[in-house]
């Protein structure tokens, strides 16, 4: 063997060690790229959507407001979310339990390469005529949304 064949097998060794021990990473196709949407536009893509459940702890104690969530989406299903705003733990767990059972359909993918799709969804809750009320805020403000 030459000293370049010779040089080209150690190197392929210590990464492959390397590799194998933890220490360096092995190459991984990179994320899919996120793109911003509206609520609209990500509801229009919810094939399995439910409103979150009024507290019971919140409605005794008459707790009513907005509930903000960031989510990211992709493949299908809900990627991650980050709670923005609350009227209280109880309504923003609510949500954030509501929102990990959503399916979504996938989106047009972008120059033949998947999306991850990221919005800012609210959710009001309020109490009328002393029943509660959740109401999706992209439907409240655009109709519905479903086709």
């Amino acid at each position: 063997m030459n000293v370049k064949g010779l040089y080209i097998s150690s190197v392929f060794h210590l990464t492959t060690g390397l590799v194998l021990a933890g220490l360096l990473a092995p190459l991984q196709a990179a994320d899919p790229p996120i793109v911003k949407v509206s609520p609209v536009v990500l509801r229009r893509l919810a094939a399995l959507a439910g409103l979150p459940l009024y507290p019971p702890e919140a409605l005794e104690k008459k707790v009513s407001g907005v509930v903000v969530v960031e989510v990211v989406v992709g493949d299908g299903s809900l990627l991650s979310s980050n709670l923005l705003e609350a009227p209280d733990e109880y309504t923003g767990r609510s949500v954030l339990r509501a929102l990990s059972a959503w399916r979504f359909n996938s989106p047009e993918p972008k120059e033949g390469a998947p999306i991850r799709l990221t919005s800012r969804l609210a959710f009001y809750f309020r109490i009328v005529d002393g029943r509660p009320v959740v109401i999706d805020g992209a439907q409240q403000m655009f109709g519905r949304t479903k086709k």
